[in-house]
């Protein structure tokens, strides 16, 4: 606060007395300031003695806190406060809305101890949770402008080098046009140079001719001459006359001619820019972390089993899409099942009660898929570094995402504005959701190509089926490995995990539906499906927190099954 918005404060007693004394103190319970003087009557008396004092310097900064002391309802100080509706109330309050309610503490018991109190603490930690939440979205911007300055000069770099490209295309267009303007030109050089040597070659033989006609002149008696000009008239200067008439009506013209390709012309009028820069915003790609996140974590993922894990068979669901190979499945925030046929390319969606209700067509095979919000999801395809980015809502993809890994995207996991990514062979990659790789996580397990996560933890199987491996955020491991979870050619056993922290497989070899595998994998509950002969070879399985639902689905044979889950 500047010097000139300070107020001054007066001693309240002494201005009751019509005396003006500045007030070396404020107290906060009667709301006055008091002057050395006063403060020390204030201080013996019973009823003020441990009433809370500070600064008047102090109190100019905290003024503007304007705590409401006054009930709104009955314009009466606050006396009491009740623990059963947890509110401040006046006297009138007691008398009236709060006359049934039991024993209502009278506000300074109630207020004992506030400033240490556990609701302060909670308030202060809530705030500092708010503020950390901002900072990060700041941080997350700064750190989006710095990426979008980086996209600026990229494709500012990228049409300065197509611009170039097309400089050179026509660079070198331009000299093998005039290559063949040159090469045109020589072809009609030829050409009349040719036709103008035979006409001087006649024109030296008729010239000969002549040379002899004036021979005779000079040269012969008139008996010779007119014995030379009949036999020159009979038939060699007939054959001239055929011949020179021929050359002359014969005579090639040439002439260069150009043709302008139409198609450039076209282009060129139709081209206004070398490309559109669009802004692209994508929402969702940061989460609000509530306070005691971690602790909660712990706390859910401590007390579970898989032993009262009950499933109750609830739809079946007959794909009708012989031949198909599936690989993956989800179950939708709507409660509508995707899964995601590799024959035909294809993301097939049905209702909860099994009906098909639409298809979405991919260029490639699809192999995984994730859930990123209500109606995105993040596909992998067969031998494809690429994910596509899909809305659900409109049924078309949205962005191609190129990832920068140097072997095929695998099994993905989305958690936290975040895709976790199995790339066969290298490990698991951390990318945010324009693709970029945040970090690389090796894991011991030989080969992995499917994928979860599941709180804080990366819950990976290998290429043989056989081994589930978590590995925790601080780094502890546990195994579970199970001939039964062998799949078909070698493909990874496809998992997913409850909110309870318990894994889900299931295993095509052997027929079976459904392994549970508690988080400490100290217990296994086995077949938690039972024998189900309408599934056989089952290749995907997906649990849905918010729906309590698990899918299944076989891998060649078009069905699938969808069960309640009951802990």
């Amino acid at each position: 606060m500047a010097d000139s918005d300070k107020v001054t404060i007066y001693c309240g007693p002494c201005e009751y007395e019509d005396t003006t004394k500045f007030a070396s103190k404020w107290c906060s319970d009667c709301e006055e300031g008091y002057c050395d003087e006063c403060l020390r009557v204030h201080k013996a008396a019973k009823m003020s003695r441990h009433h809370h004092l500070i600064a008047v310097t102090e109190y100019q900064k905290v003024e503007q806190l304007a705590i409401l002391q006054v009930c709104q309802v009955h314009q009466k100080v606050f006396e009491y406060f009740c623990p059963g509706h947890d509110s401040l109330i006046c006297i009138l309050c007691v008398k009236s809305e709060h006359s049934t309610c039991p024993d209502p503490l009278s506000l300074q018991n109630a207020a004992k101890g506030a400033k240490t109190s556990t609701a302060l603490s909670n308030l202060e930690q809530n705030i500092d949770n708010l503020l950390d939440n901002i900072e990060n979205g700041i941080k997350i911007q700064d750190k989006n402008l710095s990426d979008i300055l980086e996209s600026e000069e990229s494709i500012k770099n990228e049409t300065k080098a197509r611009h170039r490209e097309i400089i050179q295309f026509f660079e070198r267009l331009l000299e093998k046009t005039l290559t063949e303007v040159t090469i045109q030109f020589r072809e009609c050089q030829k050409e009349i140079s040719s036709s103008k040597s035979t006409l001087i070659k006649k024109q030296t033989q008729i010239r000969n001719v002549k040379d002899r006609l004036l021979q005779m002149k000079t040269c012969l008696s008139d008996v010779q001459s007119f014995i030379g000009v009949k036999m020159m008239a009979g038939g060699g200067l007939d054959e001239e006359k055929l011949a020179v008439n021929s050359l002359i009506t014969h005579l090639p013209l040439c002439s260069l001619e150009f043709e302008p390709n139409l198609t450039i012309k076209t282009s060129i009028e139709n081209i206004k820019t070398y490309g559109t820069t669009i802004m692209a915003t994508t929402k969702g790609c940061a989460s609000f972390v509530e306070p005691n996140v971690e602790q909660a974590q712990l706390n859910s993922m401590t007390v579970n089993s898989v032993d009262s894990i009950e499933l109750q068979l609830r739809t079946r669901i007959n794909l009708k899409c012989k031949p198909c190979i599936i690989t993956s499945c989800l179950i939708l925030q709507d409660k509508q099942i995707m899964i995601l046929d590799k024959t035909k390319k294809r993301l097939m969606i049905y209702n909860e009660k099994g009906s098909h209700d639409r298809d979405i067509a991919v260029n490639l095979e699809p192999y995984d898929a994730t859930i990123i919000n209500h109606h995105t999801i993040a596909v992998t395809f067969f031998d494809h570094k690429n994910i596509a980015i899909v809305d659900t809502k409109s049924d078309r993809i949205l962005r191609d995402i190129e990832t920068g890994v140097k072997k095929s995207c695998w099994g993905i996991s989305h958690d936290n504005g975040k895709l976790y990514i199995v790339s066969y062979g290298e490990g698991i990659h951390v990318l945010d959701l324009h693709g970029r790789i945040i970090k690389k996580i090796k894991v011991d397990v030989d080969k992995v190509s499917h994928l979860v996560n599941n709180f804080g933890n990366i819950i990976c199987s290998d290429h043989l089926g056989k081994h589930i491996s978590l590995g925790a955020a601080k780094g502890q491991t546990w195994h579970y490995s199970s001939d039964k979870l062998s799949h078909h050619k070698g493909f990874s056993a496809s998992i997913t995990t409850d909110q309870k922290g318990n894994v889900y497989a299931v295993g095509d070899q052997f027929n079976v539906l459904l392994i549970a595998v508690s988080k400490d994998c100290n217990t296994d509950l086995g077949n938690v499906t039972g024998r189900d002969y309408y599934l056989e070879h089952p290749k995907a399985v997906y649990y849905s927190e918010n729906h309590k639902l698990v899918l299944i689905c076989n891998r060649e044979n078009g069905q699938a099954a969808l069960y309640d889950v009951r802990f």
